[in-house]
């Protein structure tokens, strides 16, 4: 099944003559193919993509929830994955992301454990093996991080959003795969998603928390240091549960979208470039939206937005006009309960593609790109 046709025109040449210009138009048009599915663990809730070696181009790591693994999937880089292995974690993994926090030039994930309160930090050996974890105890019920180098020492750092005791747990990196745990600091009401940018422009790295309980967004201003402090809070839709920071209106200031769950909208909060945020505005998507990645996903240079909506079984997709604004969303069936989207060119046609984790049916569906120009 393909998502809806959006079509745009681009001059491929022109043809002049005394008295006037002939251009020929060639059109153009975006959709995703029918998505190809990969068996994962039990429950898989959040999935991340990473890069091995030049060898191995790219990876997918999925944090499966219910049987407290990460299942590994090798890219193929031509669409198609093979299975790799599984690695327990801690308990009930709620999400995971992947970078190099050992700063050996392979990547290595981070997983955040719903059920006991840690994160594993799973080290990678570059041939798509984990073959180093260690844990390490965060706040209550962790339910998303981020990684970033909080204190500018050129080492990566971890931040974790705790849904149960509503703070956020900085631990700062060593530049060996371990952490040392800086301080909790206190948010909204369960913190449900955690992002990290520069929102005021001074060079150092920021967070924004969506509150899943008080329907806001916190944003924390770093002090270069590994210490935030409170900026302010916004109000945004019901249940705030997914966040992305990219430049939606293309003014160089990092603008924020956040899905919320229990009205089935994204709110949009342009920003001014010094940390602060406008007054927010909405579209709707699907029901019980609990994903969202941006990218350009019809080759226009603009930013657009793809989410999972987890009752309607689909993804829906909202192509920017670089504005702020955003089309009217177009639908993309996937399988049962969609719990995480993420974004690559996975089969390297120079295209961003999908990648949907989905929780009920316990697969990963790749969704490629069909831009064509015709």
């Amino acid at each position: 099944m393909l998502v809806n046709r959006h079509k745009r025109y681009s001059f491929s040449a022109v043809r002049r003559t005394f008295n006037s210009v002939f251009l020929l138009v060639t059109q153009c048009s975006y959709s995703f193919g029918v998505p190809t599915f990969y068996q994962t663990g039990n429950g898989p809730s959040s999935v991340t993509v990473g890069k091995f070696t030049s060898d191995i181009e790219i990876y997918l790591g999925v944090a499966n929830l219910n049987d407290s693994t990460v299942s590994v999937l090798l890219s193929n880089d031509n669409g198609t994955l093979q299975i790799g292995n599984n690695y327990t974690v801690g308990k009930w993994p709620q999400f995971v992301i992947s970078n190099d926090f050992n700063n050996d030039t392979k990547m290595d994930l981070a997983v955040a454990n719903n059920g006991d309160n840690t994160i594993t930090v799973l080290l990678g050996d570059g041939n798509g093996s984990f073959p180093t974890s260690m844990n390490y105890a965060v706040g209550t019920s962790p339910v998303s991080m981020v990684s970033g180098d909080f204190n500018n020492d050129s080492k990566l750092d971890l931040a974790v959003a705790n849904f149960g005791d509503n703070t956020v747990t900085v631990l700062l990196g060593n530049g060996n795969g371990t952490f040392q745990a800086l301080l909790n600091f206190t948010v909204g009401n369960s913190p449900r998603s955690i992002i990290s940018s520069d929102f005021n422009n001074d060079s150092k790295l920021d967070l924004a928390v969506a509150n899943n309980g008080d329907n806001t967004v916190s944003i924390f201003l770093g002090n270069g240091n590994g210490i935030f402090y409170t900026s302010s809070n916004y109000t945004v839709g019901s249940s705030p549960y997914s966040m992305v920071s990219a430049d939606f209106n293309s003014d160089n200031n990092v603008d924020l979208a956040v899905a919320n769950n229990g009205d089935n909208t994204v709110y949009i909060l342009l920003g001014n470039g010094n940390g602060t945020f406008q007054t927010p505005t909405n579209s709707t998507v699907g029901r019980s939206p609990v994903s969202m990645v941006s990218g350009d996903f019809n080759n226009d240079t603009k930013v657009d937005l793809a989410v999972a909506n987890s009752d309607d079984n689909n993804v829906t997709v909202l192509l920017g006009y670089g504005n702020g604004t955003f089309q009217n969303p177009s639908q993309q069936t996937v399988e049962v309960a969609p719990s995480s989207v993420a974004s690559r060119d996975v089969n390297n046609e120079w295209l961003t593609d999908l990648i949907v984790a989905n929780s009920g049916s316990n697969n990963l569906g790749i969704l490629l790109n069909n831009y064509k120009t015709q």
